[in-house]
């Protein structure tokens, strides 16, 4: 298999990669849906051959994988606590939000969470910018009219957004 995918681009090859990694709109009702399942896609698609590792070790692979929950890195192997750390490394927007709620919440450092909630809110992830904006809005003695005018701004768009409904 690995000799037909010498011939092919490596940008080729890394858009069918993003393409098989990212969540689908439509999802088969009669198929179980693992929360895990990118993650476990995209470790599959690197363990397949040396070409296909080195075409998905690429940032906008990365980013581009979806995530809806963090794995249990204690109960998880090394090799997946590795990749979801390269996910984090890259800023994978998801990551970036999960890794901030579990900051800030289960490790009680809430400054740093948030600042990560903020980059993932920044980089137009509508759960981040939902979650981001509520706090501040929740923070509301300490709002500055520069900072509502911000929540606002932000807020606005997911009106339209599908997920946020």
């Amino acid at each position: 298999m690995a000799d037909y995918l010498t011939v092919l681009p490596k940008a080729l090859l890394q858009e069918i990669i993003i393409k098989a990694t990212a969540k689908l709109a439509w999802r088969d009702p009669y198929v179980l849906y693992d929360l895990e399942n990118t993650v476990q896609t995209l470790l599959s698609v690197r363990g397949t051959c040396k070409i296909l590792r080195e075409s998905s070790d690429f940032r906008d692979v990365y980013r581009a994988c979806h995530v809806d929950e963090l794995p249990d890195l204690v109960a998880s192997s090394p090799e997946v606590a590795r990749f979801v750390d390269s996910l984090f490394i890259s800023r994978n927007l998801d990551v970036l939000f999960l890794r901030g709620i579990r900051t800030m919440f289960m490790e009680g450092t809430y400054s740093k969470g948030l600042k990560l909630v903020e980059e993932a809110m920044e980089a137009e992830n509508p759960k981040g910018t939902y979650m981001f904006c509520i706090l501040k809005l929740l923070n509301g003695l300490h709002l500055e009219s520069d900072d509502v005018e911000r929540v606002f701004r932000f807020l606005g768009p997911l009106k339209e957004n599908g997920d946020m409904v």
